[in-house]
C-alpha cells in the first residue's frame, strides 16, 4: 500500500532532525546500513531524504542554505517573471543535475556535443519540435539568428511593435544591427496587419522576427513564406495548471503553424537556468549549429544538463510539481485568502494605536501575472498596506534592502504585497519584515 503524502512529509522531517543530531560516528554508520534496507520500501520523496542522510549531504545545525553571495528574496511583486524579477527559482532536480555534472569526473563522450544532441533530441520530440539548442543567453541566441541571416544575405524584418528592450538595455533591432545583420522595421507601433506585411515584400530567405506569439499579430501561415521566428518571454512545455487566463502558448502550439523557431529563456516558466533556449524545425536550427559562432556562444555542459532535466520534468504530468511555477499555481485561492487574512490579523498587533508601524492593512483580490508585459493572469490575493511614517516608495526600498529582501509593488498611496508567488513557508519572514522586527503574535 502506498504511503500517504502527509506521512511521507512527516518521515522527511523526522529524518532531517535525526541526520542533523547524529554526532556519533558509529550511530551514523548504523543509520547508513539500515537506510540501505529501507530505501526500496519508501516512496521516491522519502527515499531522496534517506539518500541525503546516508551521503552526509544534510546541512548542519545553523547552516543557512544558499550561496553567501546571493540574497534570499520573497517575491510579493505579483509578477512571476520579468520587470523587477530578473531570475526565477530553478527546479530542484535541475539544480541537482547541474551540481552532479560539475562535481563529477566526465569522460570525453559525456562531455561531447554528440551526447547532448542525443539527449536533446529525445526531449525535443517530447515537447513537439524537431531540434533543440541551448545558447549562453537569450541575446546570444538572437546573435546566432543574425549570423544565419548574414550567411543567407537576407534581411531580418522586425515589426515596430516588437522592438522590445533586451536585458542589456539595447532594443531588439539595435542588437541585430550590432550583430551585423541587415534589419528593416515594418508595420506600426500598434501592430502588423496583413496589408503592411504585404508591402514589406519579404523574400523567401528573409527572416521575420516577432517578440510575441505570432498568432496575436493576426497573420495566417499562408501569408508568411519566409522564416518566422518568435522571441517569446512566456512559453511552456505543457499547458499550465491553475486558472491562468489566457494561458501562455506551448512550444507545440507555436510550432504547429507557420513558426519555424522559438527563442526563449531557459528560466522563467520552464524552471531551468537562465540561458537562451532555441527550439524549432530542424533545417533552421541546423543552420545555426553550422555557424562558426555557435561553438562560442552555446551554453556550457552544466547549463545544458540542467536545461535538459528541467525540460524533461516540465514535459511530465502536472501532479509531479515539475516546475516552481507549476507548484505555486497549485495553491488554491481559498488558501491565499486564508493566508492573507491571517497575516492581517498578525499585523494588527503592530497597529499604530499599539505603538506599531502599520497604519492600515486591507486584503484585495487583484489578479497576479505570470510574465511582466504579457496578458497571462491568475487569481490572487494581496495585502494593501500603509506605514505610519514612511511613504510607500521609501517603505518598498527599505524592504528590498532587508534580508530576506521583500519585493513589493507600490500603488498610489499604498504598498501592495501579492501572495501568489510567495511560498507559505515565507509568510512568517514576510510578517516580521513588515513590522521591522517588532515581536508579533503568531
Amino acid at each position: 500500500m502506498a504511503i500517504p503524502e502527509w506521512a511521507v512529509e512527516q518521515v522527511k522531517r523526522q529524518l532531517r532532525d535525526v541526520a542533523a543530531q547524529l554526532k556519533n560516528p558509529e550511530a551514523v554508520q548504523q543509520l547508513r546500513d539500515r537506510a540501505g534496507e529501507w530505501l526500496q520500501e519508501l516512496p521516491q520523496a522519502a527515499r531522496e531524504a534517506w539518500q541525503q542522510a546516508r551521503d552526509g549531504a544534510q546541512a548542519g545545525p545553523g547552516r543557512r542554505p544558499g550561496s553567501a553571495l546571493g540574497t534570499a528574496v520573497v517575491n510579493a511583486s505579483g509578477v512571476f517573471y520579468g520587470g523587477a524579477v530578473s531570475a526565477t527559482p530553478v527546479a530542484a532536480a535541475a539544480v541537482a543535475a547541474g551540481t552532479d555534472n560539475l562535481a563529477s569526473f566526465r569522460t570525453a563522450r559525456h562531455s561531447s556535443r554528440d551526447w547532448f544532441e542525443q539527449e536533446a533530441s529525445r526531449v525535443a520530440r517530447r515537447v513537439g519540435c524537431e531540434r533543440m539548442l541551448v545558447a549562453s543567453g537569450v541575446e546570444a541566441a538572437v546573435w546566432a539568428l543574425a549570423e544565419v541571416a548574414k550567411r543567407r544575405r537576407a534581411t531580418v524584418l522586425v515589426p515596430r511593435c516588437c522592438a522590445i528592450a533586451l536585458a542589456g538595455g539595447m532594443s531588439l533591432p539595435e542588437w541585430l544591427v550590432a550583430a551585423g545583420a541587415s534589419v528593416r522595421e515594418i508595420g506600426s507601433n500598434d501592430g502588423l496587419d496583413a496589408e503592411q506585411w504585404k508591402r514589406a515584400d519579404a523574400g523567401e530567405r528573409d527572416v521575420l522576427l516577432v517578440a510575441e506569439d505570432p498568432a496575436r499579430l493576426g497573420l495566417v501561415g499562408s501569408q508568411v513564406q519566409c522564416t518566422l521566428v518568435s522571441l517569446i518571454r512566456g512559453a511552456s512545455v505543457e499547458p499550465l495548471g491553475g486558472d491562468v487566463s489566457p494561458a501562455p502558448p506551448t512550444f507545440a502550439q507555436l510550432l504547429d503553424g507557420a513558426t519555424d523557431m522559438v527563442i526563449t529563456s531557459g528560466g522563467g516558466l520552464l524552471g531551468g537556468p537562465e540561458c537562451g533556449l532555441i527550439m524549432g524545425r530542424r533545417p533552421v536550427l541546423d543552420e545555426i549549429a553550422a555557424t562558426e559562432l555557435w561553438s562560442i556562444i552555446q551554453a556550457d555542459a552544466a547549463t545544458q544538463t540542467m536545461l535538459l532535466v528541467a525540460a524533461q520534468r516540465a514535459a511530465g504530468k502536472a501532479t509531479e510539481r515539475a516546475t516552481p511555477v507549476a507548484e505555486l499555481l497549485e495553491t488554491s485561492i481559498d488558501n491565499l485568502r486564508h493566508r492573507a487574512e491571517n497575516l492581517c490579523t498578525r499585523l494588527a498587533a503592530a497597529d499604530e494605536s499599539d505603538g506599531g508601524v502599520i497604519r492600515r492593512c486591507l486584503v484585495t483580490d487583484r489578479p497576479a501575472r505570470l510574465v511582466a508585459g504579457a496578458p497571462y493572469e491568475v487569481s490572487s490575493r494581496q495585502l494593501r498596506l500603509q506605514h505610519v511614517t514612511l511613504s510607500p516608495q521609501s517603505w518598498a526600498a527599505q524592504l528590498l534592502d532587508q534580508t530576506p529582501a521583500i519585493l513589493a509593488d507600490v500603488d498610489d498611496d499604498a504598498l501592495v504585497l501579492d501572495l501568489r508567488w510567495v511560498d507559505a513557508a515565507q509568510d512568517a519572514a514576510l510578517a516580521s519584515a513588515l513590522v521591522g522586527g517588532l515581536q508579533i503574535a503568531n
